[in-house]
């Protein structure tokens, strides 16, 4: 024990000794531990988001207004508040369609403030009676149909179950508070048809919502018949429904489009990943391997005072340590301050479906980090430090003077 005490208070001691050197050999280990927590984390969330994404659009297609396409895509990811309507007849002329098994409508409704929060927030009508996409995962949260004057509020709305909540000047009762999604849900409120024709109306009557027809909805999702092409499906009603302002867009092309742009990102940061571990390896395999030859007269001198070769390969490895377990716990501290942060930021800025990880996903990668992080610096410094330790311990004397 006392012989490996002396090692790391010796390598400790040389680390306080040459404090600029050690700074920098543990900024390179800081950085490459922050870079990997973060993007590995990042990474993470991403393939979560797709999937969510995925689950949540379990409709084959969405018909919607003309001009509106990105608008519900808004909705869908950013939750930005939007108000728009499919001619009256929609429901009719779908089940007029060739491949259309079940169709269920929803209504979505812009509210401008609301007595639980300063921003405008979305509303989503859905037809209790015959949705097939939305009740399976409200049912998380709720396990009961959702009844007239209640709502389900997102994760980033304030309120909780039993609580009142405001529109158009109509009080709802929350019924309870969905988990964070890292969509636009996490900004929605839902509510079933009923209550959102009366919110309609509500808003209507008070010049703030435009007066339409007691039919008329937003949105129409699809479930198309087994064994068909919903691409090719939505392609048929495009084109049949061309002429009455309704467009039909294929779920399964909509979240292929945002997946691959989202694994293509993922690729890249798991590429500069690589990259990082390379370059780190070598920046720190050469500041040892010269701080090592500077050191040559200190390791020649224990070597004659009795040090082993298997010794002085301890006390090099020592020192790597220590720096390496300082820098990359640094780095996972920084890189969870930083992934804490600018997850929402990054979902609201870029549209990118971003939940926040699970404390267990976050120790889970903290743990990963170290690891890596504590073992790049005695990786790069092993080459060198058993180099040294073959030395004739009198020439390298003479080298040194």
């Amino acid at each position: 024990m006392e012989n490996k005490f002396s090692f790391h208070k010796l390598a400790k001691a040389n680390i306080q000794h040459k404090p600029l050197r050690s700074f920098f050999l543990l900024l390179i280990v800081f950085l490459f531990s922050l870079a990997v927590f973060s993007g590995s984390l990042f990474i993470n969330a991403l393939s979560g988001g797709v999937l969510q994404v995925s689950a949540r659009m379990g409709a084959d297609i969405m018909i919607v207004p003309s001009g509106y396409k990105t608008n519900v895509e808004a909705v869908l990811l950013k939750g930005e508040p939007s108000t728009f309507y499919l001619p009256q007849d929609t429901l009719e002329v779908l089940k007029q369609q060739p491949g259309v098994l079940k169709t269920t409508p929803q209504l979505y409704i812009a509210t401008l403030s609301a007595s639980c929060c300063s921003y405008p927030l979305q509303i989503i009508g859905i037809d209790t009676a015959s949705d097939f996409l939305v009740q399976p995962w409200l049912r998380q949260t709720l396990p009961r149909t959702l009844q007239d004057d209640e709502a389900l509020v997102g994760y980033n709305i304030v309120g909780e179950a039993g609580e009142k909540i405001k529109f158009f000047g109509k009080e709802l009762k929350i019924a309870g508070r969905l988990s964070k999604t890292g969509m636009g849900f996490d900004g929605t409120v839902f509510v079933n048809m009923n209550t959102a024709k009366k919110l309609v109306q509500a808003g209507a009557s008070k010049g703030v919502q435009k007066a339409v027809d007691n039919s008329q909805v937003s949105v129409v999702m699809v479930k198309v018949k087994s064994g068909l092409d919903p691409i090719k499906v939505a392609g048929i009603i495009s084109k049949n429904c061309s002429n009455r302002g309704i467009f039909a867009m294929a779920s399964k092309s909509f979240v292929n489009d945002l997946a691959d742009k989202l694994y293509l990102l993922a690729g890249f940061i798991r590429f500069s990943l690589v990259g990082l571990w390379v370059m780190a390896l070598v920046i720190l395999a050469l500041s040892f391997t010269t701080m090592i030859n500077e050191r040559k007269r200190e390791l020649s001198a224990l070597r004659i005072l009795g040090a082993r070769r298997k010794q002085l390969v301890q006390i090099v490895l020592a020192e790597a340590w220590q720096l390496s377990f300082s820098g990359s716990l640094a780095g996972t501290l920084c890189g969870l301050l930083v992934t804490l942060i600018s997850f929402p930021l990054l979902a609201n800025r870029w549209s990118m479906p971003l939940p926040q990880p699970a404390w267990t996903t976050y120790l889970l990668f903290a743990c990963f980090t170290l690891i890596v992080g504590m073992a790049v610096g005695p990786l790069a410094s092993l080459p060198a430090a058993v180099k040294v330790s073959k030395r004739d311990a009198y020439t390298s004397m003479r080298e040194t003077d």
